[in-house]
């Protein structure tokens, strides 16, 4: 708040714009998850502004506070979660504390972006987690804790559609877990009341996910939670569009241009955006769907027709049919060569993954992001040089606990696996967070590429493995030593 203005960013109004949608009483494209947007209309009701594309200063400055209020809350979640795990109060606050000054994590705060309210809602269902295995290892019913943790499973995935990736994960991950221990007698018990809690999570989490899938099939055909996959795909493939199938020689003729422009000095995987212009001026050259025949049909039309008194729907179907049809075009060389994208995926997985170093906007930049009432976001320069050298400062560390969370990965067979009495509940939380951080970004480097903002969430669960292993890793290690022997 003292280096930087609230800033808009060239997402942001993808999120503001739904909002304004609902309030008139139309359907959305569904590019966009509808949680953010709803965050968005709360912010500028409290600030008494009526949805707008653009918002006022007065209802930035309202997200922003929010935000920076659930950034508090973030901090004590993290703190109660390792306190449950067992971790000493002072580990528990030292990380706590560093996480409450991550410059990546604050910064977050001041942008009309989901990235701040991605950070709570994965807390908050890792807090739900971890306090419901516990009750459960201690005999107490967890029920309650599960059906409320598949609500926040839901809340997460309506915020961003990755975070699904990581609970799926975890989820998979105490199921592996219970079906272990059916087999060991002293936890057997253990076993059946995980496989209930994993089967309520995932029962309480499938209703407010199918919803918005189905209200995104009525206003666009497509039931699934987003429709902009055909743009991020385009991602793991950047390099191969000068080899697409005959019918789509122009499309992959107008990449390949973009794509020897802008990869000379560096990797850019980001440059279709970079050549939208000329794709859609030439888009009638290339053979994807009628809109005559939209596959949301009469349906949509005629309940719009029923509660909208005569109006129409305002959506850019053609956009959605435009991106449905970029999709084919990455699926078809995905198909042809599969080598190549699994070596792209790898290759933006070791290259940018391992990559924290801070990234901060320049003083003069205007665009993006740029202040809500235009010009730079920057307040302070002796701010901006402060949170840089702490940004330099943090990089190591955060590299360091990447490294640990990525160990807990290697070693979670042999974790999961054990029927040591060694290994312990808490030991295989760590396991499930870890897997599940390290699953959401290799979904990103198959998806879309990984690009150092999609980690900021996840920063939260690199310093819980880090702090639990200064913790445990002595344990930890005799019991799964013992185990093999």
């Amino acid at each position: 708040m003292v280096t930087f203005k609230p800033w808009w960013g060239l997402d942001s109004e993808h999120y503001s714009r739904p909002m304004v949608e609902w309030a008139h009483g139309y359907f959305s494209d569904g590019m966009r998850t509808p949680i953010y947007p709803l965050f968005l209309g709360l912010c500028q009701w409290l600030s008494g502004a009526q949805p707008a594309m653009t918002l006022s200063i007065s209802s930035a400055e309202t997200v922003r506070d929010l935000q920076c209020v659930l950034g508090l809350v973030d901090v004590y979640l993290l703190y109660d979660t390792l306190r449950t795990l067992g971790v000493r109060n002072n580990v528990a606050f030292i990380a706590a504390l560093f996480f409450a000054i991550t410059t990546p994590v604050c910064v977050a705060d001041m942008a009309i972006l989901t990235l701040s309210l991605s950070v709570f809602s994965l807390l908050l269902g890792i807090w739900l987690y971890t306090t419901m295995m516990l009750h459960i290892n201690r005999g107490q019913n967890g029920r309650t804790l599960a059906i409320l943790l598949g609500l926040a499973v839901a809340f997460a995935a309506l915020v961003r559609p990755d975070n699904l990736v990581f609970f799926v994960v975890i989820v998979l991950v105490t199921a592996a877990f219970s079906i272990r221990s059916n087999f060991v007698p002293s936890r057997a018990v253990l076993a059946r009341r995980l496989l209930v809690v994993c089967l309520l999570i995932a029962t309480s989490a499938a209703p407010p996910i199918f919803a918005w899938m189905t209200c995104n099939f009525i206003g666009s055909g497509h039931f699934r939670m987003t429709n902009m996959m055909g743009i991020q795909m385009s991602q793991p493939v950047y390099n191969m569009f000068d080899q697409v199938d005959p019918e789509d020689k122009v499309f992959g003729t107008i990449m390949t241009k973009y794509y020897l422009l802008y990869n000379q000095h560096e990797i850019n995987r980001e440059y279709m955006w970079r050549g939208l212009g000329e794709l859609t001026r030439r888009a009638s050259e290339m053979p994807f769907p009628s809109l005559a025949n939209d596959r949301r049909g009469k349906l949509g039309n005629w309940i719009y027709h029923w509660a909208s008194d005569e109006r129409r729907l305002p959506l850019n179907l053609y956009t959605v049919a435009w991106v449905d049809y970029l999709q084919s075009v990455d699926w078809k060389l995905i198909k042809k060569h599969p080598l190549g994208y699994l070596q792209n995926a790898a290759d933006s997985f070791v290259r940018d993954s391992f990559d924290f170093a801070p990234k901060f906007p320049a003083p003069d930049e205007t665009v993006d992001p740029m202040a809500v009432e235009g010009g730079s976001v920057l307040k302070s320069t002796t701010g901006l040089q402060i949170i840089r050298l702490a940004g330099m400062l943090q990089a190591p560390f955060l590299t360091a606990f990447y490294v640990v969370t990525l160990t807990y990965v290697l070693f979670a067979p042999l974790i999961l696996l054990s029927g040591a009495f060694g290994i312990r509940t808490s030991d295989v939380i760590a396991v499930a967070l870890a897997m599940g951080t390290t699953g959401t970004i290799i979904a990103f480097c198959l998806l879309e590429s990984y690009h150092g903002q999609y980690g900021t969430p996840h920063i939260a669960i690199l310093l819980i493995c880090a702090a639990y292993t200064v913790e445990n890793f002595g344990r930890i290690w005799k019991a799964m030593k013992s185990n093999d022997a």
